[in-house]
Parts: C-alpha cells; structure tokens; sequence
C-alpha cells in the first residue's frame, strides 16, 4: 500500500517537473530579441502596421527597408532571424500570425 502510494507520488512528481521543463523551454523559445538601433523599432511598427493593414505595398516597403539596415549592418543576427519570420509570414498570407509576432517583438522591446 505504501509503495503504491509512493510510486503514484513518484509518477505526479515525474509529471510536473518534466511540464514545468517543457513550459520553460517554450516560454524561452518564444522570447523575442531586443533591437540594437532605433531603425529596427521602427521597421517592427512597420510591419506591424503592414500585416494590421494585410497591406502589400507597405509590406513591400517595409522589406525593403528590412534589406537596407541588414546590407548597413545595422540588425543582429537574431533581430534579422525576428525580422525575416514575420516577412515570411505575412508574404505566406499569414497576417494574423505575422501581425501578432510583430506585437510580440515590440512588446519585448519594453523594458
């Protein structure tokens, strides 16, 4: 009876720690780079307003502006994987998600 209880308590316990590892690993994957100039805050509103819009040409601005501060080294790495996601999105016709993943990006950016 008590081993019972204690393997039951064992499994629980197993269960709860390997959840809260999958939630931290999810909540850290999802977390948004910060933007190392004030160019980049500028283009997330843009695209942001792009997708809001579901606006092509501003989306075609916007990548255009997008490749200028990548060509002038102006975004890091990770500000160019953010950047290239929400591109790809709303290009796929997804503006909802390309939308809501440029609100997040801006959301990191409050500190």
């Amino acid at each position: 009876m008590i081993s019972s209880m204690l393997s039951r308590v064992y499994r629980i316990t197993s269960l709860g720690f390997a959840l809260s590892v999958l939630l931290v690993t999810l909540v850290g994957c999802s977390s948004q780079p910060e933007v190392t100039s004030p160019e980049a805050l500028t283009l997330i509103k843009k695209l942001y307003t792009a997708a809001n819009s579901k606006n092509e040409q501003r989306l075609r601005d916007s990548e255009a502006e997008f490749k200028e501060l990548v060509e002038a080294k102006k975004l890091s790495e990770a500000e160019q994987i953010a950047f290239q996601q929400i591109v790809d999105l709303a290009r796929n016709g997804n503006w909802e998600s390309a939308q809501k993943r440029a609100l997040s990006f801006a959301q990191a950016q409050v500190r």
